[in-house]
């Protein structure tokens, strides 16, 4: 049966194999015995040398294809492309070329890999039924000039290292008065954590410091803010800041920031402004001894106990 020119592709590839290479493929004709017309492929750059030939990690390819064929039809053809090595460039899926006329053009796009591989030819093929199919070769650069193999120097976005904005407690602008015991307490978070009745984590809440290239010896990490806050007669501590003593393992050191509180008692001197400790037993240097920052006001006659820490 006689039905024209027709066109296969065939590919090589090593799917399944111990080490998988990119598959390359390329265009045969399978003609009848009668007379094909004739495809022509010819490619340009920005360079009127005639070489054909692109540098891989441009950002708008310079390269246009052109498709020819040998006479012009009555009705409109469409010309299918193909690259032999889509890793290092890709063409469009088809061109069309209206009745009358006898050419299209396309443009190849080159692939920018992060291993470079020098230079590559990568050969365009143009094919239709009833044509014998037409071809022509790129040169594609490495983007070190095209003289070098091996890892590129690195200079594309990639993925960026994501903004994790940093979780904070503020405690501001209360009115606290008349207290039994405390008026703001921020203390350590339990560590034991029991299920069924056994204990299954003895880790500081909360946890311990990350250990990145610069250590963070002093295990510093951002603790509550009080600020803008009126405290009054209270009979414990007007704010008491405390951090974690437990050294099995080491706890955090909150950073906390104490600022601009107005804290006052009444005749009778009672309490403590501005208590920072471990434990009421044990506020010692080797403990996780909270820092923190004070800059409130005190006021009223003997507001706080002697030996009241503020």
């Amino acid at each position: 049966m006689r039905n024209g020119t027709q066109t296969a592709i065939l590919t090589a590839a090593t799917y399944g194999q111990p080490r998988e290479y990119a598959p390359v493929s390329d265009v045969i004709g399978v003609l009848d015995d009668e007379t094909p017309g004739v495809i022509t492929v010819t490619l340009e750059d920005d360079v009127d040398d005639g070489v054909a030939q692109v540098y891989e990690n441009v950002i708008i390819s310079p390269v246009v294809g052109t498709v020819t064929i040998d006479a012009p039809r009555d009705d409109d053809l469409i010309v299918y492309l193909h690259s032999h090595d889509t890793s290092e460039a890709t063409v469009p899926i088809s061109v069309f070329i209206p009745a009358g006329f006898t050419t299209a053009t396309f443009t190849v796009d080159p692939v920018d890999e992060s291993w470079t591989t020098g230079p590559r030819d990568v050969v365009i093929t143009a094919y239709s039924d009833g044509y014998f199919s037409g071809s022509a070769t790129l040169t594609v650069l490495s983007d070190l000039g095209g003289t070098g193999a091996g890892i590129e120097a690195y200079d594309r976005s990639g993925d960026q290292n994501r903004h994790r904005d940093q979780g904070q407690i503020v405690i501001d602008s209360n009115v606290i008065t008349n207290t039994s015991q405390t008026g703001i307490r921020v203390d350590a978070g339990d560590r034991p954590v029991q299920f069924a009745g056994v204990t299954t984590s003895d880790l500081p809440h909360p946890g311990t410091v990350i250990n990145f290239a610069n250590r963070n010896t002093e295990r510093l990490a951002p603790g509550v803010v009080i600020q803008n806050n009126t405290i009054a007669y209270v009979a414990g501590q007007a704010i008491n800041f405390r951090g974690d003593s437990n050294t099995t393992p080491w706890g955090p050191v909150p950073y906390g920031r104490i600022v601009n509180n107005t804290i006052f008692g009444d005749a009778s001197p009672r309490g403590t402004g501005i208590l920072v400790r471990t434990t009421p037993a044990q506020p010692s240097s080797t403990t996780s001894l909270p820092i923190c920052r004070r800059a409130s006001r005190f006021k009223g006659r003997r507001a706080f106990r002697p030996g009241g820490r503020a």
